[in-house]
């Protein structure tokens, strides 16, 4: 995190400038700019497994994100434990069960946890690449790296929540993001992407592999719907 009143150090025109080239390629191959940020919602279906302290659960989520900070998320354990998620600007609410697990239990969602979600949804996979591509993003270079024995190149972008940088390993052959990774109060998360496919027109991954904050969550999508309508 930058330290309060500390300036942070400029970074080199040339990287700025390497860097966004990679980024407007990745745009490119993701489907095009100026039509990922017409984009007003899309909705999608995974099921999969989570694994919290050795135990692997089933896990079905259906996730809403409504442009430009609407997100609500249905996630189903095991079959039977719900817990749903929604946030519309600077407050939401979580339904879950208590801590007795006999009720279902309404709570809004305090400061603390809202400042996480503000960031997980500027760091949302389907919309990265735009926030990178903002005029004013904070851009800079990691070291290339092998991942599935393809080169990739990575971009970093300053997040504005609390300075994170997040690192997005970009395919040097299809320009599509293969991983993206932040490390945040000395936790480091990364969310692997794979199974690429077409839908309207976007490069949209339908494999997550996600690690962090000690669980794992693999996830397949089923379905994925972009502008769908939204109640």
């Amino acid at each position: 995190h930058p330290i309060a009143g500390v300036p942070a150090p400029p970074i080199d025109p040339k990287v700025t400038a390497a860097a966004k080239k990679l980024v407007d390629e990745a745009l490119a191959a993701k489907g095009g700019k100026a039509k990922l940020a017409a984009v007003k919602a899309f909705r999608m279906i995974a099921v999969g497994t989570t694994t919290i302290n050795g135990q692997t659960v089933p896990v079905e989520i259906e996730r809403m994100f409504v442009v430009p900070d609407r997100m609500r998320i249905d996630a189903t354990l095991a079959a039977r434990v719900k817990v749903t998620v929604s946030v519309s600007g600077k407050t939401g609410w979580q339904l879950a069960p208590d801590p007795s697990g006999s009720k279902v239990q309404l709570t809004d969602i305090g400061a603390s946890d809202m400042a996480s979600i503000h960031f997980e949804r500027w760091r949302e996979p389907e919309l990265i690449l735009l926030r990178a591509g903002d005029a004013g993003a904070r851009l800079g270079l990691g070291a290339d790296t092998i991942i599935g024995g393809n080169s990739h190149a990575v971009v970093t972008v300053r997040s504005p929540f609390g300075g994170v940088d997040v690192s997005l390993f970009i395919d040097k052959k299809t320009k599509l993001i293969s991983r993206m990774a932040y490390s945040e109060g000395g936790q480091a998360e990364s969310d692997e992407f794979s199974g690429y496919k077409d839908v309207g027109g976007f490069k949209v991954a339908h494999k997550r592999h996600s690690t962090g904050g000690g669980r794992t969550t693999d996830l397949e999508f089923k379905t994925v719907e972009f502008d769908p309508k939204v109640d």
